[in-house]
């Protein structure tokens, strides 16, 4: 029996999976956990893989959490003014929305749909980076080859340095794949952060 467990964000009563609108970032973050395990904690591994959506049993998970979950759906990566990405703990510090699902008692299996005031308020920050068709790189990008998302994660990575330090000035971007390369927020157009996390 193959058994899947999502990563988990967010704290106190607010916290659920991370879902990645981007397989990039999604990849980045992957091999990111991967290449910084802590070999002293046993309960930690590397074999963290990038699985779609329709591949996990979201359903069976809302239903394991009592009917009621908060996920988190990931559109960028945090990182400083000077376009560092933040890696507090070795893996890369996503920027997110939260989406809670609950489900009625006795519910039937339910197809899971995402609210679009959320995806056209994420579709906004992007606008506000200049990063303006991304949406639409994001169905090229999830048609791509395993091996096609990971090479494109790679060249992203190589572009940034990871840092570990945290800082209240804090920027985020997304990694452009029809130019291969990072799209980060100008500071002068940085949203609320009580908007996102």
């Amino acid at each position: 029996m193959t058994w899947t467990e999502p990563t988990w964000v967010g704290g106190d009563s607010r916290s659920g999976p991370l879902l990645f609108l981007s397989p990039v970032d999604a990849e980045i973050f992957r091999l990111r956990r991967n290449s910084k395990i802590d070999r002293d904690d046993p309960t930690e591994t590397d074999n963290w893989k990038r699985i779609s959506l329709n591949k996990f049993d979201l359903f069976q998970h809302v239903m394991d959490c009592n009917g009621t979950l908060e996920c988190n759906l990931a559109f960028g990566l945090s990182a400083t003014l000077r376009g560092e990405i933040i890696a507090p703990k070795g893996t890369p510090r996503m920027i997110y929305a939260p989406i809670p699902f609950t489900l009625p008692k006795g519910s039937p299996r339910t197809t899971f749909s995402f609210n679009g005031w959320v995806l056209d308020f994420i579709r906004d920050q992007w606008k506000i980076i200049g990063a303006t068709n991304y949406a639409e790189q994001l169905d090229d990008l999830n048609a791509l080859d395993s091996s096609t998302i990971s090479a494109i994660a790679k060249e992203a990575m190589s572009q940034v340095s990871f840092t570990r330090s945290e800082s209240d000035d804090t920027d985020w971007g997304v990694f452009l794949p029809d130019t291969m390369q990072w799209r980060m927020g100008p500071p002068e157009e940085r949203q609320s952060k009580t908007s996102f996390h």
